[in-house]
């Protein structure tokens, strides 16, 4: 539900922007766009709000809370898609994360077949690794460790070098 009221905000407040009309509605007269991307903003605020008591349930959000580079928002999105019970060995987490690899690469989507991994998860976790180096979090050492063992290998591109040294940090 998060993600459809933000686009939705996102998306009235494009319009305000392109027309030329300020984004808030605290003028006196403010168009119905105005008031629109208002609305959205606090049904955006409120969802937050009544999401962070049903994550104090969770059993792995006082961990993640705990990190850098992770709020609420991106922990509703990690713990939504985690049941660590199914998850008998961390290596099955990561197959279902889509971090695991395959005959030396990261698994793709491959037209007529079900995915292997939960993409609304890896996605996530994409995001939080961008957060985590953006901030500077703790666990950037793991990350500048393979990311300077990989510039090593022969016909890896910079950005090879890089997502494997994210993968590597997320695990």
């Amino acid at each position: 539900a998060y993600e459809v009221v933000q686009k939705q905000r996102v998306a009235w407040g494009n319009r305000l922007v392109s027309s030329g009309q300020p984004v808030t509605s605290e003028s006196e007269s403010p168009s119905r766009a105005s008031i629109y991307h208002d609305v959205f903003k606090k049904l955006e605020k409120q969802i937050v709000d009544d999401i962070e008591p049903q994550l104090d349930q969770s059993t792995i959000w006082p961990w993640l809370k705990a990190q850098r580079g992770i709020a609420v928002r991106l922990g509703a999105r990690i713990v939504q898609e985690i049941d660590i019970a199914k998850a008998q060995h961390i290596s099955s987490l990561w197959k279902f994360a889509g971090l695991d690899v395959q005959d030396g690469k990261a698994p793709k989507p491959t037209k007529g077949q079900k995915l292997s991994y939960c993409s609304r998860l890896r996605s996530s976790l994409h995001i939080l690794a961008e957060s985590m180096l953006r901030c500077k979090s703790p666990y950037r050492v793991y990350y500048d460790e393979s990311k300077a063992r990989y510039q090593t290998r022969e016909g890896w591109t910079k950005l090879h070098i890089h997502l494997a040294a994210r993968r590597y940090m997320l695990k």
